[in-house]
């Protein structure tokens, strides 16, 4: 014989709540409870290690108070808990629907952008970015615009990846930070697009002048592939052995010393000095 529907979602209710109370004790369950209340306790069960009692917790709250169930922060702070990317897509789009903050419609946005990233909608993920580069300000819409790039770029759209990356590059309002990764994007574009060269010099560049190890890495990548796709691959295992020297316990350092090894065996470069 199945179980009751109701049954289970009475006893799928009252486990969130028990969770709530043991976490922050009995006066949190109490009613009355306002849209910051209910974000607050659902990142408190998430901080004590109970991810699905957050989102249990927030999900019954909608259900059974009108009030939250308008409230745009709440129906975002269950799409990021949730578990499904249906239901991340679902309540972004109701959280969207209901609030009239730009900050917080832009945040859903940036939120659906990731999901479709991730199931490799790169078209999609490109369409939600710019939604939220729209609405956001400052480092967030930067952030937003650059991760627009990449998802152009992934879904092999290299000529307008190429163009946005360059937009957030030459925009002052942009943080430094995020400027120089959007120059490392652009080469990336440069790359995929067969400008080899040209890439190359760009890479050269951004590792010459970047003392970030993040941006530094990605840029002797970077120049290592250009220059092997361009006909340079004396110039490439000389950028990998830097590589390979300066970040050994990096991931992309442990890949440069086994690129450098199989370039070694070439005879053409056997004798290429280090």
């Amino acid at each position: 014989m199945s179980a009751d529907p109701r049954q289970h979602r009475v006893a799928r209710s009252a486990a969130a709540l028990l969770a709530v109370a043991l976490v922050l004790g009995p006066a949190a369950v109490a009613l009355g409870t306002t849209p910051a209340q209910a974000v607050e306790r659902a990142r408190a069960l998430e901080k004590a290690g109970r991810p699905e009692d957050a989102e249990r917790y927030l999900s019954d709250l909608v259900d059974s108070e009108r009030k939250l169930a308008r409230a745009g922060r709440v129906l975002l702070e269950l799409a990021r808990l949730s578990r499904s990317a249906e239901d991340v897509l679902a309540w972004a789009d109701r959280a969207i629907a209901r609030t009239r903050e730009a900050e917080l419609a832009a945040s859903a946005h940036l939120l659906k952008g990731d999901c479709h990233f991730a199931r490799g909608h790169y078209i999609s993920a490109a369409f939600e970015y710019e939604k939220a580069a729209a609405g956001a300000s400052g480092e967030e819409a930067g952030r937003a615009a650059l991760k627009r790039a990449a998802s152009l770029l992934a879904g092999g759209d290299v000529s307008t990846a190429l163009e946005a990356y360059r937009e957030v590059a030459g925009e002052g309002a942009v943080p430094s930070e995020l400027t120089a990764w959007a120059e490392v994007g652009a080469a990336r574009a440069l790359l995929a697009s067969g400008s080899s060269a040209e890439a190359a010099a760009e890479f050269d560049r951004l590792a010459s002048t970047h003392a970030d190890a993040g941006v530094r890495v990605e840029a002797l990548v970077g120049a290592a592939a250009s220059h092997e796709a361009a006909g340079a691959p004396a110039v490439a295992l000389r950028q990998l052995r830097i590589l390979a020297a300066e970040y050994p316990d990096t991931f992309e350092g442990i890949l440069a010393r086994e690129r450098v090894r199989v370039l070694e065996e070439r005879p053409e470069l056997a004798l290429t000095p280090p």
